[in-house]
C-alpha cells in the first residue's frame, strides 16, 4: 500500500486538477440528463461542458500570470463567470448545429429520408 500511496502523491498537482475538472464535468452533464430527462447531443455537452472547466480554469490560474496580462484581459480572466459566458457564446456560434435527415421528394406518394422510403398510406 505504501507504493501505492507514493505513485498517487508522485502525479503533478496540475494533472490531478485536470482529471477533477473533467469529472465534475461529467457528473454536471449527467445531472442535467436525470433532472432535465432530455438527450444532450455531443455538441450541446461542449457547449455546456468546456465553459465550465474554462471557468474553473480561469479561477485556479496563479495571479503572477493573471497580473502579467494586459489590463482587460487579465479582467476577463479574473472572472470565471465573464470567460465562461464568453466561451458558451463563441462556442454556440463555431459549433455545426447537429445534422437533420435530409428529406427529398422522389415521386408523388412517396418521401425519402436516409435510404428509408415512406410510401403515403391511402
Amino acid at each position: 500500500m505504501p507504493k501505492l500511496t507514493s505513485v498517487i502523491a508522485s502525479i503533478p498537482h496540475a494533472v490531478i486538477s485536470g482529471i477533477f475538472t473533467v469529472i465534475c464535468v461529467v457528473i454536471a452533464m449527467n445531472g442535467f440528463r436525470v433532472v432535465q430527462n432530455i438527450n444532450l447531443s455531443e455538441r450541446n455537452m461542449l457547449v455546456i461542458g468546456l465553459p465550465i472547466m474554462l471557468s474553473l480554469g480561469a479561477v485556479l490560474m496563479p495571479r503572477e500570470l493573471v497580473y502579467a496580462l494586459p489590463e482587460l484581459v487579465g479582467y476577463l480572466v479574473n472572472s470565471g463567470i465573464a470567460i465562461g459566458a464568453l466561451a458558451a457564446v463563441i462556442l454556440n456560434f463555431v459549433l455545426p448545429e447537429d445534422a437533420q435527415p435530409e428529406v427529398t421528394e422522389t415521386t408523388e406518394n412517396s418521401v425519402t429520408t436516409d435510404n428509408a422510403t415512406i410510401a403515403e398510406v391511402k
